[in-house]
């Protein structure tokens, strides 16, 4: 087949590891700035060597190749409230799996969303609909969201706070601890924002203190949380439609202990997790 025409067919046919494989152009460039979008852009027919039956080689492992494949065609027909899975990995190919992603640059955009995350212990809360909403009645009551993050990944997390009593304070960020426990007990380290500037109790650390715009929770908000743990200081950033630039604030080393998903509140509230759309991670970009 000449390449003129290729570069014409919406299927892409491939040969990968000498596995064969098809797809449509769509699924393979639609994530911005990746390795895939580049080779199979505008011009993808002039740069890619052939089999004798037509099929584009690539040099990678098929297995990993397709899981990746897989999690891209779900990725491009996903709806808010059904996320594209995220590829389960055999434990013999997990690294060569993270390899292949690191390598085709995908690492952001196949990031854990919070589709995938729910609230999975509390104290004095309640959790209903599959634990995807965290409500809250008295002081210093606090959530943990399931699972933990782990270091060597991105994270995307959206929320919608839909009930908050007035001048109320509430606690959104991640939490450092070995389980899920109650805010009041010392060995808890937090990392995020709360409605009061001044809030200070046992070792928690919120970035209010050092940002030029406090974070005060309103009822109505959306925040999308960008947790970013690709290195061995962390980064945690929000992204409000309310607030005139991000929150950001460097965490602690990923490495002691895992990282979760906190709210926290002394008032009357309620938090819902959303899933988090493309459109969502691009306010980061």
């Amino acid at each position: 087949m000449e390449l003129e025409s290729m570069a014409c067919q919406d299927i892409i046919k491939l040969s990968v590891g000498g596995q064969r494989m098809s797809t449509r152009r769509a699924v393979l460039v639609q994530a911005p700035r990746s390795m895939l979008a580049i080779c199979f852009g505008p011009t993808w027919a002039r740069h890619h060597k052939l089999d004798f039956q037509g099929h584009i080689v690539l040099d990678c492992e098929p297995y990993c190749f397709q899981q990746i494949l897989s999690f891209l065609t779900h990725k491009l027909c996903e709806q808010p409230d059904k996320p594209a899975p995220q590829p389960i990995i055999q434990q013999e190919s997990k690294a060569d799996f993270e390899a292949l992603v690191d390598y085709l640059q995908l690492k952001e955009y196949m990031a854990l969303t919070v589709a995938d995350f729910y609230f999975a212990k509390a104290a004095g809360m309640s959790l209903t609909q599959g634990g995807h909403v965290a409500k809250a009645c008295g002081f210093a009551k606090a959530c943990m969201a399931a699972p933990s993050m782990q270091p060597g990944r991105l994270y995307y997390i959206k929320c919608c706070i839909s009930q908050l009593m007035r001048n109320a304070w509430i606690f959104l960020g991640v939490t450092q601890l070995s389980e899920p426990k109650t805010n009041v007990e010392l060995d808890v380290t937090s990392f995020g924002w709360s409605s009061f500037s001044q809030y200070s109790a046992g070792n928690w650390r919120t970035a209010d203190a050092e940002s030029c715009f406090a974070a005060r929770w309103q009822e109505g908000d959306v925040v999308v949380f960008k947790v970013d743990f690709m290195e061995d200081v962390g980064v945690l950033s929000a992204w409000c439609a309310r607030f005139p630039h991000l929150l950001s604030t460097k965490l602690s080393s990923t490495a002691k202990n895992p990282y979760f998903f906190h709210f926290g509140a002394a008032c009357t509230g309620t938090v819902q997790l959303l899933a988090a759309t493309q459109e969502d991670r691009e306010h980061f970009q």
